[in-house]
C-alpha cells in the first residue's frame, strides 16, 4: 500500500514539474514580435587620407517573422550596416553617425539591445575545452530565469532544435584539442544567443567557412526560428547559393554603401530585368547580381545608374512601409543574476578548463623548478657573512635577492600575457550579451588562478633559498622571503592582466612590456643607488614594485647578520620590510583595479 502511495506521489510530482517546465517554456517562446526600422543612416570615418563614407542615407524595415539578408561585395558596407542596426557603432571624433534606428517605433540603447536581441559574430568564439552542452548550459544559467530543471529542459530543447544531439558531449575543440566540426561550432555559437529566444537576432556572415550543405542547414534553422516564433532575423551574407537565397524574405544589395536593390527576394529578378540586367534561367541569382556588384572596372557607369534607379523606383515604396511598423511595447528582459552567482559560474567554468587542459600549470611548474635549481646552482652555498668577509660576497647576496624579485614577477606576468588575450574575445562577447559584469568575471576567473600562483613562489623559495644558503638564523626570515616572492608574483600577474586587457594582439603586448619593465628595473635601486637618482626623474622609483620588493628582501637578509658593509644604510632603506610588503600588496590591489577599469572600457567593442 505504501509503495503504491509513493508511486502515485512521484507521478503527481513529475506532472507538476512537467507543467512548471511547460509554463516556463511557454513564457520563453511567447514573446511579441519586434520590427526593426531605420531611416537616413549615414556612417563615415575620418582617415589620414580624409573622410571616407561607409553608408550613405540608408533606410529600411525588417518585420517580425521574416529573414532579411544584407548582400554585397567586400567593403560594400554590409557588416557596417549590421553593426549600426545593432548599436555596436558609436559616434566619436573619428566616426560620424547619424540617422534613426528603432524597434517597434521606439529608439533603444546598446544596453537595451541585449535585453531583447542577440548578436552572433562571424568568428565562432568559444572555449575549446568545454562541451557543446556545457556551453549552452553556461548561457542558460546566466541568461534565463527559473530553476535548474527548467534551464536544463531549455538546453535539451535547444540541442534538439539545432540538431546537435550526436555531439552534445563532445568538446568544442581548437588548436590543442580535437573537437566538433565547423558547422557544429557555428550552431553552438548561434545557440548561445537563441537560448533566451530573442525577439531580434543579428548575424554577421553565419555561413562563413561552411560548405554549401552545412550553410543551408544553418540558414534553414534560422528561417524556422523566424517563422515559427515570429522573430526578426537579420544577417549579412557574402554569396549564398540558390537554395539559401530562396530561404530569405527580403534582401538589401549594397555597393559602396548604397542600395542597388531593396525589397522581396521574389521581385529582385524582375526588377533587374527592367534595368536591362536579365538573369539567365539556370544561373544562381545572387551569383548574377554579385558579378555586376564586384566588377567595378566594366561597371563604373552602371553602378551610379543602379543606385539612382533604386532611389527613384524603390525608395518611396520602402519609406511608405515604414509607416506600417508595429508599435507594440517591447518586452525587455531585465533578468540580472546576482554578483556571487556570476562569480560562481565563471569560477566553475575556469576549474573545468584547467582540469581538461593542465598544460599551462604543468609548464609553469616545470619552469619554476628548473629556474630555482638553475639560480640555486649559480649562487650555490654562498659563504656565511661576517665582519671580515669580502664586500663582493655581500653584493652577491643582494644579486640573488634581486633575481628572486625578477624571476617571480616575470614568470607570473608572462603566464597571464600568454593566456589571457586568448580568452578576452570570449569575455567581450559574453559581456556584450550581459552574462556578467566585468568585476564578477575577473573575480571568478582569478580566484582559482591566484590560489595556484600562491604555490609557485613557495616551490621556488623552498629550493633556491637553502641551495644558496640565505639567512637561516630564524624561520621568520624564510617565511618572509616566501611572502615577498608571492607578492611579487601577484604584482606581475596583475600587470600582465592590464596589458592583456588593453591590447588584443600578442605581438603588441610583448612589444609594450619593455616600456613597463625597463623603468621598473632601472629604478629598483639595484643598478644605481637610489641616493644618486636625479631629482627630476627619481620619482619613478616610487612606482616600481622592484624597489619595494628588493628593499624588503635586503632588509630581511641583512638585519640580523654581521656584514662587511651595512647594506641597509648604504642603500638608504628606511621604510622597513613589513611596510614594503604592505606597499607591494597595495600595488597588487592598484594593478587589479586598473585591469578592471581597462577591461571595463573595452566592453561593447566590435571584435
Amino acid at each position: 500500500m505504501s509503495t503504491t502511495l509513493n508511486a502515485v506521489a512521484m507521478i503527481t510530482e513529475n506532472d507538476v514539474n512537467i507543467k512548471v517546465v511547460d509554463k516556463f517554456l511557454d513564457n520563453v517562446h511567447n514573446k511579441r514580435g519586434v520590427d526593426i526600422s531605420f531611416n537616413n543612416i549615414n556612417y563615415s570615418i575620418h582617415t589620414k587620407n580624409g573622410k571616407r563614407q561607409i553608408l550613405n542615407n540608408l533606410y529600411g524595415l525588417c518585420k517580425s517573422g521574416t529573414v532579411t539578408a544584407i548582400l554585397g561585395p567586400s567593403g560594400g558596407g554590409k557588416t557596417s550596416l549590421l553593426n549600426v542596426l545593432s548599436k555596436k557603432i558609436k559616434a566619436n571624433k573619428q566616426v560620424e553617425l547619424s540617422g534613426e534606428v528603432m524597434a517597434n517605433g521606439q529608439t533603444f540603447s546598446n544596453q537595451q539591445f541585449a535585453q531583447f536581441s542577440g548578436y552572433v559574430m562571424q568568428n565562432d568564439i568559444l572555449f575549446e575545452t568545454l562541451t557543446v552542452k556545457e556551453c549552452l548550459h553556461f548561457a542558460a544559467d546566466l541568461k534565463l530565469d527559473g530553476d535548474q530543471q527548467q534551464k536544463n529542459h531549455r538546453v535539451i530543447e535547444m540541442i534538439h532544435q539545432l540538431k546537435l544531439e550526436k555531439c552534445q558531449d563532445t568538446q568544442i575543440g581548437g588548436h590543442f584539442v580535437r573537437g566538433i566540426s565547423g558547422g557544429e561550432r557555428k550552431r553552438v555559437n548561434i545557440g548561445q544567443e537563441l537560448i533566451t529566444n530573442p525577439s531580434v537576432l543579428f548575424l554577421d556572415e553565419p555561413t562563413s567557412g561552411l560548405d554549401s550543405f552545412t550553410a543551408y542547414i544553418v540558414c534553414s534553422i534560422l528561417r524556422d526560428f523566424a517563422k515559427q516564433h515570429n522573430k526578426t532575423v537579420i544577417m549579412s551574407i557574402h554569396q549564398p547559393n540558390t537554395d539559401i537565397w530562396n530561404l530569405f524574405d527580403q534582401v538589401f544589395l549594397l555597393v559602396q554603401g548604397n542600395y542597388i536593390y531593396q525589397g522581396p527576394v521574389q521581385e529582385s529578378i524582375s526588377y533587374f530585368s527592367t534595368v536591362g540586367l536579365v538573369c539567365p534561367v539556370h544561373q544562381c541569382p545572387p551569383d548574377f547580381f554579385m558579378s555586376y556588384m564586384t566588377a567595378r572596372e566594366r561597371n563604373e557607369k552602371l553602378h551610379p545608374n543602379l543606385i539612382e534607379n533604386c532611389k527613384n523606383v524603390l525608395a518611396q515604396k520602402t519609406l511608405d512601409s515604414l509607416q506600417t511598423v508595429r508599435t507594440d511595447q517591447i518586452e525587455y528582459s531585465s533578468l540580472q543574476t546576482t554578483f556571487f552567482y556570476q562569480v560562481k559560474k565563471v569560477a566553475q567554468r575556469n576549474i573545468k578548463q584547467m582540469k581538461r587542459n593542465p598544460l599551462m600549470v604543468r609548464s609553469r611548474l616545470v619552469q619554476t623548478i628548473f629556474m630555482s635549481l638553475f639560480i640555486g646552482l649559480v649562487y650555490l652555498n654562498q659563504p656565511t657573512l661576517h665582519k671580515n668577509s669580502n664586500i663582493q660576497e655581500a653584493y652577491n647576496r643582494k644579486g640573488v635577492l634581486f633575481t628572486a624579485c625578477m624571476a617571480n614577477f616575470m614568470a607570473s606576468q608572462m603566464g597571464v600575457i600568454l593566456n589571457f588575450p586568448l580568452e578576452k574575445p570570449v569575455f567581450l562577447r559574453e559581456e556584450n550579451t550581459k552574462y556578467y559584469s566585468t568585476f564578477s568575471y575577473l573575480l571568478g576567473k582569478l580566484c582559482l588562478e591566484y590560489v595556484i600562483l600562491f604555490f609557485f613562489p613557495v616551490i621556488y623559495s623552498s629550493i633556491m633559498y637553502f641551495m644558496v644558503g640565505l639567512n637561516d638564523t630564524s624561520a621568520d626570515h624564510f617565511f618572509f622571503f616566501v611572502l615577498v616572492c608571492i607578492l611579487m608574483g601577484y604584482c606581475g600577474a596583475a600587470l600582465g592582466l592590464i596589458s592583456g586587457s588593453a591590447f588584443s594582439n600578442l605581438r603588441t603586448i610583448t612589444a609594450v612590456q619593455p616600456l613597463f619593465m625597463l623603468p621598473f628595473t632601472l629604478f629598483s635601486g639595484f643598478f644605481k643607488n637610489r641616493k644618486d637618482f636625479a631629482a627630476w626623474i627619481g620619482w619613478i622609483e616610487f612606482l616600481s614594485p622592484f624597489r619595494y620588493g628588493l628593499e624588503a628582501l635586503v632588509t630581511n637578509e641583512f638585519e640580523n647578520i654581521d656584514s662587511p658593509i651595512d647594506m641597509i644604510a648604504q642603500n638608504d632603506y628606511t621604510i622597513g620590510k613589513w611596510h614594503c610588503a604592505l606597499i607591494l600588496f597595495g600595488f597588487f590591489i592598484g594593478f587589479m583595479i586598473l585591469a578592471n577599469l581597462t577591461l571595463y572600457s573595452k566592453r561593447g567593442t566590435i571584435q
